[in-house]
């Protein structure tokens, strides 16, 4: 259901994104001049954002998986008979190495991309302290979307160098806040900055 929404979602986009191209590509290339700095901006940090969601979704999706793991091992060892003996300690470490998978490959996400994103890293009681299966659906449905970022900004990437390089100044703002819409419906809003010291 996810994967044909996401096709059809990306199958859209392409279409729009091309024929933009096509229509304002002509028109702009007589209007504003060449923005070498940009083409070589979106060249060097667009694969960068791309190789960060698809670091970000496939380890907020095993990341998931792995706390589901964990929640299954707990009623194994965290039961109300077995903890006295076992104490939870096998499904508490499966736990904890989904927490780490998160934050390592979120880290690499804002890193990559070069944003802190508002909602990462998860919080730690989603895989230390939450009820059995509470919160992985969620983390897995976060690293599909993360994915499909990574679909989209690949995909935005070849336009935006060839307007870049047609000097077409206001169809790459339109491209740019189409992007990080995607980014915020996909990953959230990035961080609010500090406020400055009185």
């Amino acid at each position: 259901m996810v994967r044909s929404q996401l096709r059809a979602r990306g199958r859209r986009f392409r279409a729009m994104v091309w024929m933009l191209v096509a229509l304002w590509v002509p028109s702009a290339t007589a209007s504003g001049a060449p923005d070498m700095d940009g083409a070589i901006e979106t060249l060097v940090a667009g694969p960068l954002k791309v190789a960060g969601d698809a670091l970000g979704g496939v380890g907020l999706a095993g990341a998931a998986g792995c706390a589901a793991a964990g929640d299954l091992l707990s009623l194994a060892d965290a039961n109300p008979l077995t903890q006295p003996l076992l104490r939870g300690v096998a499904s508490r470490t499966v736990h904890r190495l989904a927490l780490a998978l998160s934050w390592t490959s979120t880290g690499l996400l804002e890193g990559l991309r070069g944003e802190d994103i508002e909602r990462l890293p998860e919080a730690s009681a989603t895989y230390l302290v939450a009820a059995r299966g509470v919160g992985r659906l969620d983390t897995f449905v976060s690293g599909v979307r993360a994915l499909g970022l990574a679909f989209h900004d690949g995909l935005i990437i070849p336009p935006l160098v060839i307007l870049h390089l047609a000097g077409a100044q206001e169809m790459v703002e339109r491209l740019s806040r189409r992007q990080e819409e995607a980014r915020i419906d996909a990953l959230g809003p990035t961080a609010l900055p500090p406020e400055p010291e009185p």
